[in-house]
């Protein structure tokens, strides 16, 4: 694919998976799809670090959102999850997790990995 940078950028077309992110974080809520777009760009686009802390930023958002929210939005966080999980984690940067956990446990899961990315990232600077 040709690369444009408004259409199809260059650090999401370089990804392991043969579609773009785009195709799968449209039907993302707000915050997980942010947190997936920087999850994915990691390294490909601006600061690995900054990109790590945005997505963890965006993670702790969604905890929130779903902790806080009525039946409807927590089953739109599960849905994705449901429909979506395993496509996400053919991304190159998007870790693999248990998707049989609930749905907080899976965000919980995905910000313990950001953690750990971000203290690895720190540390060997």
């Amino acid at each position: 694919m040709k690369y444009d940078p408004v259409n199809h950028p260059k650090h999401y077309v370089e990804q392991a998976a043969q579609l773009e992110p785009i195709a799968v974080l449209r039907y993302a809520p707000f915050d997980l799809g942010n947190a997936f777009k920087y999850i994915i760009r990691a390294g490909h686009k601006d600061d690995y670090l900054q990109d790590l802390k945005k997505a963890r930023w965006y993670l702790d958002c969604a905890e929130k959102t779903y902790e806080s929210s009525d039946e409807s939005i927590r089953w739109c966080y599960s849905n994705f999850f449901k429909t979506y999980g395993l496509i996400l984690m053919s991304f190159k940067n998007v870790p693999e997790i248990c998707l049989e956990q609930d749905t907080i446990m899976i965000i919980q899961s995905y910000l313990d990995v950001m953690d750990r990315r971000i203290n690895e990232a720190k540390n060997s600077h």
